[in-house]
């Protein structure tokens, strides 16, 4: 049975002239939008808002946008549907109709999506609807034809879904709803001039129409949703329709078609208008009056954040954000934008002014508004209080104080007797059962009694307080008593006093500098408050006391001495409060942006929880899509989590734990966390965000594990041992080898030195010599020359005495070799009867008595010079013998030089004659001690001398003794 509907034309109103709106922040490409053409939003699973736009797919974490083009992939920069399925993958449509996903900031494209895009003529039929189900099937619509693209076949394949019975249909697939087209027009050519068959979630109605849809068009650009109650809404070109759960349909008419439909989780109906703005239907009641939002602005999508924000896109001035609905601003207020110098409700009416002389009246119970300019224009003056007077109400200004009445119509002028030459204004002004009372620049103001009172400063506030006026001033707390001004407290209340209230039986007296005294009936200070606030103004709520200054509202629970902040986090409309007035639990306050409002019982400190995404990791420079798993001993990890809380204005804080590394607490302001050169390990990281009120996030939590170094490894370990055993064992062999050379070869240069030692002492007494020193003396004896034979037997036996001695040594001292050889030559000179001479020459920094040298080594050069050198002379010449000795840097040069025949010559005598050993022995005594020593080294030198003419004239032997030896 054909269901009856309703249809009801509704064209929107004529706002009133004052109304009151949700606070919203415009979002533009200032703060980092791509595109002020927005399409529409999404919000994911983790948190971050993403934003369809001309320019580009961008995502915001609240702070800054990421955007991806087509240099990052995309095919067209514009995007015109969005799905997130079960995994996290998010779906998206392009303007040439090509599907894709976005998956770890990387763009893919289904197998299919080209087909599908050429299918439908690269864009020519805009698809503006994707969806999954639980099987990750894909389902699109444009409005002329819906498509399911299978998961199963890989989406390698896709398929027209065929629905011919409905002009559209509505079905529910999962949680979602999807419009599928008659995509025949079978229906359309059939139907009757002002009705059209449609299906809503299975449920079979009519919906009319004035004049009948000549084709498919825009029509069917549906966004379906459903209310708490049950009641399903959806739209069709500039109509809105209500199907509620009783079958019952209803419709609004506007003059503008629907773009989007969305519904929030306080059931508000949000319906966004190509260029009529954004409608607002509390509880979803279409047929109610709706708040209307950005008036002549293109809405092309509505969504409500994880701390229940309201997002708005646009199509011609980008996003607009609104922290929460609770806090409204009067709108159509003029002017728009001004700093009330007065906010003040009395009864049910809201009184404000603005710098100058007009007076805004606003009757809380109708939300009329009167706006007044009371001195018609004249001298400015600005408003600055209120009171009831009589039946009529009292004006302060700086400069005049006025009487006007009911309407705000002036009534007089409040003078006082004009030789008092002060202001009549009044910064502050009360109405007792006598008179009327003002305070100004240092002085209290009776006017009706024509009298003023000096005061210790500037005054501010006044109040009526058991009986008597009490003054704020600049410099503290001062009271009317007996006629005369007395300063309370100077020496604690010597602050800005601001504000004065009367609380109970307790006054209640305000720094500007946010210090709170209360002081008792009897003026005795019971409790001080302190603040780091700047106070511009006060109210009394019951027992809270409500302040208003440069950072917001601040709620003091006097009882409890507790107090709560609140500012543009939470929604209000500006940080900066000039002015605050209560009203039942309505609190208005004034920004320099205007007035605004809300509801102190249902404002609230966002205490939803942050979100935390990490969104990059790299591991030594390396980047890594997740941190868990196996890594390197001594990796570096960077990471960098999103803090995601829209409400707040600046960034949650991050705080981070690696449990196996430190057991405290980090802290973060930008989101990095750095951990270097981690040890091996089994750890865990914990980390999550707080925001300003304290609220902190499900904490992240990662494992991950540094691998042991190879080096602390079994099979490590087990092969070091080994290579060590062996080590040690080669090495003991080696040096076990080495030493026992070593030994054997000292014990064999030791055997050398003593051999060499009896070498040179055989070769010193060489038969020859010995004979023939025995035959010379036996020829002194026979000749009688008695004295001379004694002599040389003397001698000679000094001689054999000292070689003996020597030859016992390691060294001996350069004195005792020289006596020696003094001996030795002697015993020579003797024997060949003076045939040559030796002169002996010493360099004068040597202390023969000092320098020690080896034993015997300079003989056997001495008597090889003698026998090869000087005896092979012819008779007729005398032989010479020079010994030079000198040092050189620790080195004694020893020059033995003689006159004789040179060596090539003595060469053939040697043959013949005495052939001495004791030159080789030396040279190789000489050999040894070198390497034994490990110093510097000994040297012989040998060379002929040679004449002008090239004859040789004598031998040249240089010995060089390092005095290092034996020092």
């Amino acid at each position: 049975m054909r269901k009856i509907f309703l249809l009801v034309a509704f064209i929107l109103k004529m706002l009133p002239c004052f109304s009151q709106q949700s606070t919203f922040v415009n979002i533009t490409t200032k703060d980092g939008l791509p595109s002020s053409e927005c399409y529409g939003m999404l919000q994911d699973s983790k948190g971050y808002l993403w934003i369809r736009t001309l320019n580009g797919i961008c995502r915001y974490n609240g702070k800054s946008f990421k955007t991806f083009t087509k240099k990052d992939g995309l095919k067209d920069n514009a995007v015109y549907a969005f799905h997130e399925d079960k995994s996290g993958r998010l779906w998206f449509i392009t303007a040439s109709s090509y599907v894709g996903f976005i998956e770890n900031d990387s763009i893919k494209y289904i197998p299919c999506a080209e087909a599908l895009a050429r299918e439908n003529g690269f864009g020519q039929k805009i698809f503006y609807t994707i969806i999954t189900d639980t099987d990750r099937n894909l389902y699109v619509a444009s409005h002329e034809r819906a498509y399911k693209i299978s998961s199963r076949k890989n989406y390698t394949e896709f398929d027209e879904i065929d629905q011919t019975d409905f002009y559209f249909k509505i079905a529910r697939i999962d949680n979602n709803y999807f419009t599928i087209p008659d995509n025949s027009e079978r229906v359309l050519k059939n139907a009757d001039d002002n009705v059209l068959p449609v299906s809503i979630d299975g449920k079979s109605i009519e919906i009319g129409w004035e004049i009948k849809p000549k084709k498919r068009n825009l029509y069917r650009m549906l966004y379906p949703c459903k209310s708490l109650n049950g009641s399903m809404y959806f739209n069709c070109e500039n109509i809105l329709y209500c199907l509620n759960d009783n079958g019952v349909l209803s419709s609004v008419k506007y003059n503008e078609h629907i773009y989007f439909l969305f519904i929030d989780n306080q059931n508000n109906l949000w319906v966004g208008l190509n260029s009529g703005g954004l409608l607002m239907y509390k509880n979803a009641d279409s047929n109610g009056t709706p708040k209307h939002f950005f008036e002549n602005k293109s809405i092309s999508g509505v969504i409500q954040d994880f701390e229940n924000g309201i997002w708005v896109s646009t199509l011609d001035n980008g996003l607009y954000y609104c922290k929460n609905l609770i806090n409204e601003t009067y709108s159509n207020l003029l002017p728009t934008t001004f700093k009330p110098e007065m906010l003040k409700v009395i009864d049910n009416e809201l009184f404000l002014s603005d710098f100058k002389n007009k007076i805004f009246r606003i009757n809380l119970d109708d939300d009329s508004l009167t706006v007044k300019d009371v001195f018609n224009g004249g001298q400015q003056t600005g408003i600055l209080d209120i009171d009831k007077y009589e039946n009529d109400y009292i004006l302060s200004g700086r400069i005049n104080l006025s009487q006007v009445d009911k309407s705000l119509a002036f009534v007089r002028q409040i003078n006082f007797d004009d030789k008092l030459r002060l202001s009549c204004g009044s910064y502050s002004t009360i109405v007792s059962d006598t008179s009327v009372w003002g305070v100004s620049k240092f002085k209290l103001i009776n006017y009706i009694a024509n009298k003023t009172y000096s005061l210790p400063s500037n005054g501010n506030d006044i109040v009526l307080f058991k009986g008597k006026i009490y003054i704020a001033t600049r410099k503290g707390l001062s009271v009317l008593s007996n006629e005369a001004i007395t300063s309370l407290h100077p020496e604690i209340i010597s602050e800005h006093i601001i504000k004065l209230l009367v609380y109970k039986d307790n006054l209640l007296c305000l720094g500007k500098d946010g210090s709170l005294f209360i002081l008792n009936s009897h003026l005795q200070i019971v409790s001080i408050l302190k603040n780091d606030f700047i106070v511009n103004d006060a109210i009394l709520y019951n027992d809270f006391l409500l302040v208003a200054g440069n950072k917001g509202i601040l709620k003091v629970d006097i009882q409890n001495k507790s107090t709560t902040l609140f500012n543009a986090d939470d929604g209000l409309s500006d940080n900066e409060i000039f002015k605050i007035a209560v009203h039942n639990k309505s609190v208005f306050y004034a920004t320099n942006s205007g007035l605004s409002r809300f509801d102190l019982e249902a404002m609230l400190h966002n205490a939803i929880s942050p979100k935390i995404i990490l969104s990059e990791v790299r591991v030594n420079g390396h980047s890594k899509g997740k941190i868990d798993g196996v890594f390197k001993y001594n990796s570096s990890i960077f990471l960098h989590f999103d803090p995601i809380a829209f409400k707040e204005s600046n960034s949650p804080v991050i705080y981070y734990q690696l449990d196996g590394r430190e057991r405290s607490w980090e802290r973060s302001e930008s989101g990095d966390i750095v951990f270097d050169k981690l040890a091996e390990g089994e750890y865990k990281l914990y980390v999550h965000a707080i925001n300003s009120h304290g609220v902190k996030s499900e904490p992240f939590i990662a494992q991950f594990t540094i691998e042991m170094p190879f080096f602390k490894k079994w099979w490590f370990i087990g092969l070091m041992a080994g290579l060590v055993s062996t080590f040690i064992y080669v090495f003991y062999k080696v040096i076990f080898s080495y030493i026992s050379k070593r030994e054997a070869e000292k014990t064999r240069i030791n055997k050398l030195l003593a051999e060499y030692q009896m070498m040179g002492l055989k070769a010193q007494m060489n038969p020859h010599f010995i004979f023939n020193c025995l035959n010379s003396i036996q020829n002194y004896v026979m000749d009688n020359q008695a004295l001379k034979a004694y002599n040389y037997i003397n001698k000679f036996s000094s001689l054999i005495r000292a070689v003996l001695d020597n030859s016992e040594r390691n060294s001996i001292i350069l004195a005792d070799e020289l006596t020696l050889l003094k001996l030795y030559t002697e015993l020579e000179q003797l024997r060949f009867e003076n045939k040559f001479s030796m002169d002996l020459n010493i360099s004068s920094d040597i202390d023969i008595s000092e320098v020690k040298i080896p034993p015997m080594i300079i003989q056997p050069f001495i008597e090889n010079a003698i026998w090869h050198g000087l005896m092979n002379l012819p008779d007729t010449s005398i032989g010479k013998i020079i010994l030079d000795i000198s040092c050189q840097e620790k080195v004694l040069i020893v020059n033995v030089i003689d006159n004789g025949v040179g060596r090539s010559k003595a060469s053939e005598f040697s043959r013949l004659k005495h052939n001495s050993k004791g030159l080789g022995i030396s040279q190789r005594r000489i050999s040894t001690l070198n390497y034994l020593m490990k110093t510097q080294k000994a040297n012989v030198i040998v060379k002929d001398l040679y004449n002008f003419d090239n004859t040789v004239k004598g031998t040249q032997v240089i010995i060089e003794i390092p005095i290092s030896w034996y020092e």
